[in-house]
């Protein structure tokens, strides 16, 4: 990755990227005739994520921190696009801050040139979900569940994964499945996560975990 940019970009866009993450026009339910092809990228060393159409444009967000628009360590991605309960429309990037123990959601906000996006889209705050420092987050992934959107994140450290409610409008966490071990319905330091379906379609998936003990 860091090579193609460098020769197409004629710069140093990348130190250490984690984890990448793109998403097309066809993600995007309420803009069918916009050609949308996003791209987005952390990166650990420079702490920031980095996004655009690689090839048109590209943009950066965040820097060295602890504060709203900061990152320390960013890693894994994920993108939701959804509807709360009271109808609000929400397109949002959520990214696991390994070293502020928390999941920045950041808001995507659209700007198009004639069918395409322009190089104006730009990534806003929008919340924070923190985390226990001893659960040992590792991954995030979205999922639809009994036709509701959820972001589920791996606990390495405890053991377990845990499932947060999107549609509440506020991030709210509902549960955990997992114990420490290795029978049905137990983990050993589990770590990358994924799921069948995205957070677009009506219909549950299946959840993968690397469980790496």
């Amino acid at each position: 990755t860091r090579k193609v940019t460098v020769d197409e970009l004629s710069r140093n866009v990348f130190a250490r990227p984690s984890s990448s993450i793109q998403v097309t026009y066809e993600d995007f339910y309420y803009v069918p005739s916009k050609k949308i092809m996003l791209k987005f990228v952390s990166d650990v060393s420079f702490h920031r994520i980095v996004y655009g159409d690689f090839k048109k444009w590209i943009a950066s967000y965040g820097t060295l921190g602890s504060g709203k628009d900061s990152f320390n360590v960013p890693s894994a991605l994920a993108i939701a696009v959804y509807n709360t309960n009271t109808g609000a429309a929400r397109t949002e990037l959520f990214v696991l801050d390994k070293g502020n123990n928390r999941i920045q959601v950041l808001k995507i906000n659209f700007s198009f040139s004639g069918t395409g996006g322009s190089g104006n889209t730009n990534l806003e705050y929008a919340s924070t979900i923190s985390l226990d420092p001893l659960s040992g987050a590792e991954d995030i992934a979205c999922v639809q569940i009994n036709g509701y959107p959820y972001l589920i994140v791996s606990m390495s450290g405890q053991h377990k994964i845990s499932f947060y409610d999107l549609s509440t409008g506020s991030y709210t966490y509902r549960n955990s499945y997992g114990v420490e071990g290795s029978g049905t319905g137990q983990f050993s330091y589990p770590e990358s996560i994924n799921a069948t379906s995205s957070i677009y379609t009506n219909y549950n998936g299946v959840i993968y975990v690397l469980d790496r003990g």
